[in-house]
């Protein structure tokens, strides 16, 4: 019988009718509150209408059942993500990669939160551990095309931390050729201008470390 409701439940979700889908999946926690595919569908559903909270709630209680249930720390990740609460999703995606190591998905995800925070160097790191992943996937994909865009976005910053160091404000330069850094540690030019630029200041173990 409650797989017989449960299919029921997939069934109006699938069909867009989800008020019923959600009296379904509720019916079931009558008698079974330990069912975890009808709380992650819950949270699913409440995700999708918008009610994150009652999404998080739903899914914090699926993945409490089943720690290990990556879908649930999935749509975790996005619900915190979509409430603007940056450390509860990376906690999320941070289980991601620790029940399915070699997930690409999991790596691109948190990428992208601490890319949104700006923390970049950890960005690029994530996104590489991405590509590096054996597997194609869609999210493999997305991670390369993120380091691509990074890259780009170093050639543009590049070109004002030169423009800084040709008007003779070095600080600045250094701060823009050190971000170049981050986002493209293969961008060689950047390299020679932060040893020019540490030698002409005396900097010697700074200098040879950069070349």
């Amino acid at each position: 019988m409650e797989q017989q409701i449960f299919e029921e439940g997939r069934k109006f979700m699938e069909n867009g009718n989800l008020e019923d889908a959600i009296t379904s999946f509720q019916d079931i926690l009558l008698v079974n509150p330990i069912h975890t595919p009808s709380h992650l569908n819950l949270g699913l559903i409440y995700g999708l209408k918008g009610q994150i909270n009652t999404a998080i709630e739903s899914l914090k209680q699926a993945v409490e059942i089943d720690s290990k249930l990556l879908p649930g720390y999935l749509l975790l990740g996005q619900m915190y993500t979509r409430k603007k609460l940056p450390d509860q999703a990376k906690m999320a995606y941070a289980q991601v990669i620790e029940i399915q190591p070699d997930y690409a998905g999991g790596y691109t995800l948190l990428a992208q939160v601490y890319q949104k925070e700006g923390d970049l160097l950890k960005a690029v790191e994530l996104y590489r551990l991405a590509v590096s992943m054996k597997q194609d996937s869609p999210e493999k994909k997305q991670a390369q095309v993120a380091l691509e865009k990074l890259k780009k976005n170093a050639r543009l910053i590049f070109n004002q931390g030169l423009n800084f160091f040709r008007q003779g404000a070095i600080d600045q330069a250094i701060t823009f050729f050190e971000k170049v850094r981050i986002l493209d540690p293969e961008h060689v030019q950047v390299l020679l201008e932060l040893g020019i630029i540490h030698m002409g200041k005396g900097e010697l173990e700074e200098s040879v470390f950069v070349l």
